[in-house]
């Protein structure tokens, strides 16, 4: 069936700047529904204000998560509807 893509990212709160983007890998959704899981480790910046490439600590400072849907996927037109966003840390 046809494929759609969806681009995932968040924007943390960042020192004598407004914010730094960290962008997940894409996601392909097909026509069957199932729960997709991304780790904050999965989000990447390619800012060279970023202290640090991926986000590992300051999980506070994140200020926004978006979902945008990628022009990759062939012209498929769909809508994201997001029914549950759970964020876990782990414990110790």
């Amino acid at each position: 069936g046809p494929v759609a893509v969806m681009h995932t990212w968040l924007s943390m709160q960042v020192p004598d700047e407004d914010s730094i983007t960290y962008t997940a890998p894409t996601i392909s959704i097909g026509n069957e529904w199932k729960p997709y899981t991304l780790k904050i480790s999965d989000f990447k910046t390619d800012n060279a204000k970023s202290k640090q490439r991926t986000i590992m600590t300051g999980f506070e400072k994140i200020r926004a998560i978006g979902w945008e849907p990628g022009s990759e996927g062939g012209g498929v037109d769909y809508e994201i509807q997001i029914d549950a966003l759970k964020i876990e840390t782990t414990r110790r």
